[in-house]
C-alpha cells in the first residue's frame, strides 16, 4: 500500500479457559505428504534467495518402521511418478550427511514445532504460540530498544487497539523481532539507511481489518489482523518487501 485509509478502533476480548495453542492446532488444514514435502523444499529456495527463515526439522516415519530425522533440503518430484520422487534430507546434527529418501516409502511426517512450522502448516495464517507470554512492560522496553538502535525513529505500540489475549502479546514480540531484523537488513548499506531516515520518523503498530503496511506523513504504520484467536501479520519476507517499496 502507498497510502493509508481511515482507521477504525478495534477492541477484542478473549474467553477465559481457552487454550490458544490448542485452538490453533485444531484450525490447521490437512495436507498430503507430497504437498507438505514440496512446501518444506520451497522454504530452502526462499532461504537461498536471501530471506531469513527458520527451517523446521522433521522426522520421516517410513513404511518399513524406521524413522529418519533432519531437514528437507530439496524434493525431486515435479513431473515424476510418485514411486520415483525422491527427497534429500540433511541430518539434524548439522553434519554434512545427506540421505536420499523415496517419497513413496514415507508413511508419515512429524514437523517439529517452531514459529516457522506453524506458519508453514497453516499456509501463513497461524503464528506460533509459545508457553512464555511477554508482558506489556517487556514489549515496551523492546520497542524502546529498537527506537534507540535506529536513532530518530520513534516506535509506538497502539495498546488500545490490541486484543487482550496471550497470543496477541506473543505475536507482537515476534513482529518486533522480525521488524528489528528487517531494519538491520535495510540499513546494511548507506543507500538503505539514507532512505529510511529521509522517509520514516516514526513507526506505529496496531490493528486493522487486514494485515498491511503503509506510510503516512513519515509514519510507517504496521497493522495486524485479528482472526479468531490469532493476531496475524504479514510474513517476514512480505513485510520486508512492503516496507522497502515504501522507501
Amino acid at each position: 500500500m502507498t497510502g493509508c485509509q481511515e482507521r477504525k478502533t478495534f477492541r477484542h476480548t478473549w474467553k477465559k479457559g481457552c487454550n490458544p495453542m490448542t485452538e490453533s492446532i485444531l484450525r490447521l488444514p490437512v495436507k498430503t505428504i507430497s504437498k507438505l514435502i514440496s512446501e518444506l523444499s520451497a522454504l530452502q529456495d526462499r532461504l537461498r534467495s536471501g530471506e531469513l527463515l527458520e527451517i523446521p526439522s522433521v522426522t520421516l516415519l517410513l513404511k518399513s518402521g524406521q524413522s529418519l530425522s533432519g531437514v528437507v533440503v530439496r524434493a525431486l518430484q515435479p513431473g515424476l511418478p510418485e514411486n520415483e520422487a525422491t527427497l534429500l534430507l540433511q541430518s539434524r546434527d548439522n553434519s554434512m550427511d545427506m540421505t536420499y529418501v523415496p517419497i513413496a516409502a514415507i508413511g508419515g511426517v512429524t514437523v517439529h514445532y517452531t514459529a516457522q512450522s506453524m506458519l508453514l502448516l497453516s499456509d501463513g495464517k497461524i503464528r506460533a504460540s509459545y508457553g512464555r507470554v511477554p508482558s506489556r512492560l517487556e514489549l515496551e522496553r523492546q520497542a524502546r530498544a529498537i527506537s534507540a538502535q535506529f536513532a530518530g525513529i520513534d516506535l509506538v505500540i497502539l495498546w488500545d487497539e490490541l486484543p487482550r489475549f496471550d497470543a496477541a502479546f506473543q505475536s507482537i514480540e515476534l513482529l518486533l523481532n522480525d521488524f528489528q531484523a528487517i531494519l538491520l537488513t535495510i540499513c546494511g548499506d548507506d543507500i538503505g539507511m539514507r532512505a529510511l531516515r529521509e522517509k520514516v520518523t516514526g513507526v506505529s503498530i496496531g490493528v486493522d481489518t487486514t494485515a498491511n503496511v503503509c506510510l503516512k506523513e513519515n509514519i510507517l504504520e504496521i497493522r495486524l489482523r485479528v482472526e479468531e484467536q490469532d493476531l496475524i501479520y504479514q510474513p517476514k519476507g512480505k513485510l520486508q518487501e512492503a516496507i522497502e517499496k515504501l522507501l
